[in-house]
């Protein structure tokens, strides 16, 4: 499906991509790059269409990161940037595991590294 938006857009198998990045225009002419539309195909987002949510997608994008990682690829966050059509940091940025810097016990609440002093005492 192609789509008008803020830019020219092309949905293939759940994935949007620009246009411009499925056209290539060399002293040829005008050609596809078939290989990225080949992964969309391949890999499609969600069946029959529908929508996936944020965290379907943080896990397909773990587990297509981990198969890459045992099959010996050593840039696969650039691989998987490449095949979603995102950048390397944008999929660092998803699959970030989530920390939480909350005490452990509610009434922990004191700043890490703070110290409470005793008062020293007069002579």
């Amino acid at each position: 499906m192609l789509g008008i938006e803020n830019e020219l857009r092309l949905a293939i198998a759940g994935h949007g991509l620009p246009v411009a990045d499925v056209l290539e225009l060399d002293d040829k002419g005008l050609s596809i790059e078939r290989r990225a539309l080949q992964r969309c195909v391949d890999n499609p987002v969600a069946a029959a269409g529908g929508q996936e949510s944020a965290e379907q997608r943080r896990e397909r994008l773990r587990q297509r990161r981990n198969e890459l990682k045992a099959t010996g690829v050593r840039n696969y966050n650039q691989v998987l940037a490449g095949e979603e059509g995102i950048t390397v940091e944008r999929i660092k940025q998803l699959l970030k595991e989530e920390t939480t810097d909350q005490p452990a016990n509610w009434f922990d609440l004191s700043p890490k590294g703070a110290t409470q002093k005793k008062p020293k005492p007069q002579r």
